[in-house]
């Protein structure tokens, strides 16, 4: 079982107002989920986001910028929705 990623693995480029992109690992959950939390600094105006992951053979998928969707609680001290994983 497990995750069939290269050394790169699963993670997310994120960028705020257009200014240099930063990356983020995204840790595996299991089954074909994956994790990935972004630092405080990424909650602004303009945030664009980029899922990409490597496998084994090199083979890599890498989406486009695009504004994330907001599905969960918009601050800090919200309470993760049931099975979400905390640590």
């Amino acid at each position: 079982g497990g995750p069939r990623l290269g050394s790169d693995g699963a993670f997310i480029d994120w960028q705020v107002g257009g200014e240099a992109s930063a990356r983020v690992a995204a840790g595996f959950l299991g089954g074909d989920l994956f994790r990935a939390v972004l630092p405080p600094e990424a909650d602004g105006q303009g945030l664009m986001v980029r899922v990409a992951a490597v496998d084994q053979a090199g083979n890599e998928f890498v989406s486009s910028l695009t504004a994330p969707e907001v599905v969960s609680a918009d601050h800090v001290d919200a309470t993760p929705s049931a099975g979400t994983p905390t640590g």
